[in-house]
């Protein structure tokens, strides 16, 4: 019996794991019309700059633990200027003038094996610091069970929130 019992997470596991595998069958049943997604990427495309201010300013502005939130400080870039940034100079622009003045990570940084340095300043990194606040959790392979919503886009925009 006590066999059986250490079995049922595995055989939780696996029906995760073919919900997963049968997902993107879903998707590609319900093909979007062409002209459809051509909109809705015009429409995402013409809203990006305003998206990115959003994601910045929610998720490092707002954030004290974000090293982004560091890296602009010792950039010396408030919301403010960068929005402003991001007006004069378009989106990809101010990225570039970003990533010169020091706001980016190395991959060693971004998982965490070093901390990055700007200057004379140090900033810690690692992944509970770089967690987006408004990022639903991520599929893991530690064992844990994460609910993770996924819409079709059509979906999204249409304003349904129900999974067929």
């Amino acid at each position: 019996m006590s066999q059986l019992r250490e079995g049922l997470p595995m055989l939780g596991e696996l029906r995760g794991a073919a919900r997963l595998l049968l997902l993107p069958r879903a998707y590609v049943r319900s093909r979007m019309p062409t002209e459809e997604a051509r909109r809705i990427l015009q429409a995402r495309l013409e809203q990006r700059e305003a998206d990115f201010l959003d994601l910045a300013q929610h998720a490092i502005y707002e954030q004290p633990s974000s090293p982004y939130r560091d890296l602009m400080e010792v950039a010396g870039c408030e919301l403010g200027d960068l929005q402003r940034l991001v007006r004069q100079e378009g989106l990809d622009g101010a990225l570039r003038a970003l990533y010169r003045s020091g706001v980016y990570l190395t991959l060693d940084e971004l998982k965490g094996r070093r901390p990055a340095v700007r200057g004379s300043a140090t900033i810690p990194v690692g992944q509970t610091r770089l967690r987006n606040p408004g990022q639903a959790p991520r599929l893991t392979g530690s064992g844990k069970t994460h609910q993770v919503h996924l819409q079709h886009p059509s979906r999204v925009q249409a304003g349904a929130d129900q999974d067929d």
